[in-house]
C-alpha cells in the first residue's frame, strides 16, 4: 500500500528531489529548471514535465518517470 504521505511526496517532488532520484538511477549531470506532475502511468509511474539546459540544443522539454520501490522505500527517475 501507498500510503497517503508517501502518495503526496510522489506527486509534489521538487527539481532537487527529482534530480535526486535520477542519481539514485546512476544518472549524474542532470539537473532540471522545472517539474510538474502530470500523472500516474499505466506501470504505476509517477510522470512529470520537467525542463532542462542542453549545451547543444538549449531549453529542452521532457517527460520523467519515477518509480516508487515499497519493498526498499526507495525512488529512482529515468526518461
Amino acid at each position: 500500500m501507498i500510503t497517503v504521505e508517501t502518495l503526496a511526496r510522489l506527486t509534489n517532488m521538487t527539481t532537487t528531489e527529482l534530480t535526486q532520484a535520477f542519481e539514485q538511477a546512476g544518472y549524474k549531470d542532470e539537473s532540471f529548471l522545472t517539474a510538474r506532475f502530470v500523472g500516474i502511468t499505466n506501470a504505476w509511474q509517477f510522470c512529470y514535465s520537467v525542463q532542462y539546459e542542453d549545451e547543444d540544443e538549449g531549453l529542452i522539454a521532457n517527460k520523467v518517470f519515477v518509480t516508487y520501490n515499497p519493498a526498499h522505500n526507495t525512488i529512482t527517475a529515468e526518461y
